[in-house]
């Protein structure tokens, strides 16, 4: 899974923890709305770090390895490899 730039932000000493859970509000409060907005802008626009922060912080996100489709898939079978879980060609075509 992708890392959040939230997170890379609070990680990297950027930004508090409370700054990004204020953010993170703002921007459900603009979902809502029908405005959505991307955190980066919204930090910004609240003075909460600079755009170079914010660009910063993207390319470093853009550089994380992504995991792999294998352990999303385990991890959506459970412990027990149970596959009953996931929704396959095949199960479809028996039900």
């Amino acid at each position: 899974m992708d890392a959040k730039i939230g997170e890379i932000l609070v990680q990297k000493g950027q930004i508090r923890r409370y700054q990004l859970e204020f953010a993170l509000l703002l921007q459900n409060s603009y979902r809502h709305l029908s405005q959505p907005r991307r955190l980066g802008e919204l930090l910004v626009a609240h003075r909460g770090v600079s755009q170079r922060i914010v660009d910063e912080a993207l390319r470093v996100q853009k550089e994380l390895p992504r995991e792999p489709l294998t352990q999303i898939i385990r991890s959506l079978e459970g412990s027990d490899g149970d596959h009953t879980k996931l929704l396959t060609p095949q199960k479809l075509q028996n039900d």
